[in-house]
């Protein structure tokens, strides 16, 4: 057994939670100093990513190179090196977190991001009692989801074999599993799967090749982040056109970046063409 096997081995059994399944990924540091190959550098995403989200990717099977520039989690920035804990200025470039804190604030340009310094001071992860709560991620009334970290772990798994489920009726069945046992504590949670069920069933038409597409969603959230990165400033806009061009300018500017590999893409451009033929074909 490798190394990387018996760490894994271990996590599975320290997490203590029967029949536990997590994707395995290895990361690898390279010094300031060191030379980067080239095939790593073909995976470093032209996106903002965090290093969950990097971590899920690679369990996806694909590879992700985060740098000072890319890295969208000012905490992981810290823990990886890539920035000194005490800096007080902050990162700059939009990233996932600090656009997420951005909106919920409403202080539009106003809006200062957390430095790693106030990471590492508590003033984020305490920030309603530093008096911080522009750093909020959920708004003025967050307090978390959960009430501890166990019962936390425990209803992601069961949720996650909803949306992971083979079939539609093995998703439902997992839903009605996850309504009997969370129903009364979290209630909202159930209930929003419940009243969208029609409309978030409809990936488990498609192959598995094309659900891992919809529900891995850092695309998503990266043409949405340089969307209001350049409509922010435009603050009204006079027709809804001018709108629509904004976005479209947005959306142009993206599509040279879109260079990250796709697993098992000859099996998902198949499948979507089974489904959505003519728009394919228009794309192509």
């Amino acid at each position: 057994m490798t190394t990387i096997n018996q760490l894994y081995s271990r996590l599975i059994n320290a997490m203590g939670v029967e029949d536990l399944e997590i994707p395995m990924t290895a990361v690898k540091f390279y010094k300031k100093e060191d030379e980067i190959p080239g095939p790593v550098i073909e995976n470093q995403p032209t996106i903002s990513l965090t290093s969950c989200q990097a971590a899920k990717q690679a369990g996806l099977g694909d590879a992700a190179l985060l740098t000072y520039d890319n890295i969208g989690c000012v905490a992981a920035a810290i823990t990886f090196g890539l920035v000194d804990k005490d800096q007080t200025e902050p990162l700059g470039d939009a990233k996932v977190y600090t656009d997420i804190m951005r909106d919920q604030s409403g202080l539009g340009d106003d809006f200062k991001p957390p430095s790693p310094k106030d990471f590492t001071d508590g003033n984020v992860y305490a920030c309603k009692d530093s008096g911080n709560m522009d750093f909020a991620l959920f708004g003025n009334e967050d307090v978390g989801r959960f009430k501890d970290v166990e019962t936390a772990k425990k209803a992601m798994k069961d949720m996650m074999g909803i949306y992971t489920a083979a079939t539609e009726e093995g998703g439902l069945e997992k839903l009605k599993r996850f309504g009997e046992t969370w129903g009364k504590k979290y209630s909202y949670a159930v209930m929003s799967w419940e009243s969208n069920w029609a409309s978030l069933s409809t990936f488990f038409k498609y192959p598995e090749e094309i659900r891992k597409l919809i529900y891995t969603t850092n695309p998503i959230e990266s043409v949405n982040s340089s969307i209001r990165k350049i409509a922010r400033p435009k603050r009204i806009f006079p027709t809804n056109d001018s709108a629509l061009k904004i976005v479209f300018l947005a959306l142009q500017s993206r599509i040279g970046k879109w260079t990250m590999r796709v697993r098992g893409w000859s099996t998902i451009i198949g499948q979507l063409s089974i489904h959505f033929g003519e728009k394919i074909e228009a794309c192509s």
